[in-house]
């Protein structure tokens, strides 16, 4: 079971990777810069690292850094998630790929912040 929860923190922490270089190579093409691509970036890296952690050293802090990571990215994906909901159903029907894209992005974030919520606390209950 630690490997998978290694491979779920890993494989958030490259997504949220993905969509921060996306949205920084927006910023290329004319759209504004804000600060949610520093945000993204810094998630995403201490999610990777806590992954990276998860697997190589059992010491009880190194628990808390998944916890940080996926809250981070949650407090991006959520937000955007429930600001897009009225625009997936049209997404649906003329981009399906790229609206379930966004969903699996959610729904990994999800997952992640709720095995590293799990985790934490029964880490400090030791």
């Amino acid at each position: 079971m630690k490997h998978l929860i290694g491979a779920l923190y890993l494989v958030t922490g490259l997504v949220g990777l993905a969509w921060a270089c996306y949205m920084h190579a927006m910023g290329l093409y004319g759209a504004p810069f804000t600060g949610w691509n520093v945000i993204l970036y810094a998630g995403s890296l201490v999610l990777t690292l806590g992954a990276v952690l998860w697997w190589t050293t059992n010491r009880y802090w190194t628990r808390w850094l998944p916890l940080m990571g996926s809250g981070v990215l949650a407090g991006y994906f959520l937000p955007a998630f429930i600001t897009n909901l009225p625009d997936y159903a049209v997404g649906m029907r003329y981009q399906p790929l790229w609206t379930l894209v966004g969903a699996g992005s959610v729904a990994l974030v999800l997952a992640s912040l709720l095995v590293a919520t799990r985790k934490a606390m029964d880490s400090s209950a030791r």
